[in-house]
């Protein structure tokens, strides 16, 4: 009775979070900006979910996508739950692709994270996720603004990123 009673109320919640729209669609979705709007990825019970935002027009979507993102959360997507591991004050400076690598230009304050390898790991797939959902990116470098490119270490425990990650990138760590 009681497990009946709790699989309908799991029910619910999962229609529930449904109807009232989380603007969560599915990861097989092909679209990468539908009319006047553009996905970032967001946490929802520490899974990654595509999250649409509104895409002002003449800006181009790939780089709005990952300003979008990094305003951090609105009120209504704070409400339904979702969360996000990417710091305030964190800027995107420019994007720049070259043969399906998208080349993402932070300020110095991504160095400045003190995070562990948890909440990095965090904020690129955050990144990752919300740049290649464009299908003409394949592969994504994370870059300061203003410095050569390199490895870089990143949080208080040093992550190391030395190769374009890919959407495999944390599988293979």
């Amino acid at each position: 009775m009681i497990r009946q009673l709790f699989s309908v109320l799991v029910l619910f919640l999962v229609v529930g979070l449904v109807y009232y729209g989380l603007n969560v669609v599915q990861q097989k979705t092909p679209d990468t900006a539908v009319g006047n709007s553009v996905f970032v990825y967001l946490y929802f019970n520490d899974h990654l979910y595509p999250v649409r935002r509104p895409l002002p027009d003449n800006v181009d979507p790939l780089s709005q996508s990952l300003q979008e993102l990094m305003k951090g959360l609105t009120d209504k997507e704070a409400k339904r739950g979702l969360v996000t591991q990417i710091p305030l004050g964190l800027t995107v400076s420019s994007v720049e692709l070259h043969n399906g690598v998208a080349h993402i230009f932070f300020g110095p304050e991504l160095l400045k994270i003190s995070g562990g390898a948890a909440q990095i790991e965090g904020i690129l797939s955050q990144i990752l996720y919300t740049a290649t959902r464009f299908p003409q990116v394949k592969s994504v470098v994370i870059r300061i603004t203003g410095k050569p490119q390199c490895a870089l270490a990143l949080g208080g425990e040093g992550y190391i990123i030395e190769e374009p990650m890919t959407k495999d990138y944390f599988k293979r760590r």
